[in-house]
């Protein structure tokens, strides 16, 4: 009987965890030329997220990708399940990348953790609206980890021949 009981708290315990799950809908309209792939990132502090050799700014957080879901100039629309449960300032935004020149751009405009009107409250809710950025920063140069190294080996060597000197 206490197994059952147990059983049975555990499963309700699951649905309501689970019941957390937001449903975002994204899409893009006027994407660059050239973009290969598209990603929804979570920025807990709201600031648009920049990528330094390879990895994400602070509080960045990559929660879907997307290949072959281009039409001409756009995204088309995507549903992207956050399992986390948000508060605070955080923002999501769309990114893109052009792998092949090395490069990203990220929406100018951003979707509210709690923006009701493109976030469902349930996985099971229908999303009402989508989050469609039309506007994207310029295409930045996604530094590689070599070249982060290269500077770094450089400081180094720097602060060394100085202590030397001194």
């Amino acid at each position: 009987m206490k197994k059952t009981v147990l059983t049975a708290c555990l499963v309700f315990l699951t649905g309501v965890l689970a019941s957390q799950a937001v449903v975002i809908g994204w899409a893009a309209e006027s994407v660059p030329s050239g973009t290969q792939y598209a990603s929804l990132v979570y920025v807990a502090d709201g600031v648009a997220p920049t990528i330094t050799a390879n990895v994400w700014s602070t509080g960045a957080e990559s929660l879907a990708w997307n290949v072959n879901a281009f039409e001409g100039s756009s995204l088309m629309p995507q549903e992207t399940t956050d399992a986390t449960t948000r508060s605070g300032a955080g923002t999501y935004y769309v990114v893109l990348f052009n792998y092949s020149s090395g490069q990203y751009a990220v929406s100018t405009s951003a979707l509210a953790w709690n923006n009701a009107a493109a976030i469902s409250t349930s996985e099971f809710d229908i999303i009402t609206d989508y989050f469609t950025p039309s506007a994207f920063s310029e295409w930045a140069a996604v530094p590689e980890p070599s070249t982060a190294m290269l500077l770094m080996v450089g400081a180094a060597v720097a602060a060394l021949r100085r202590r030397k000197h001194v």
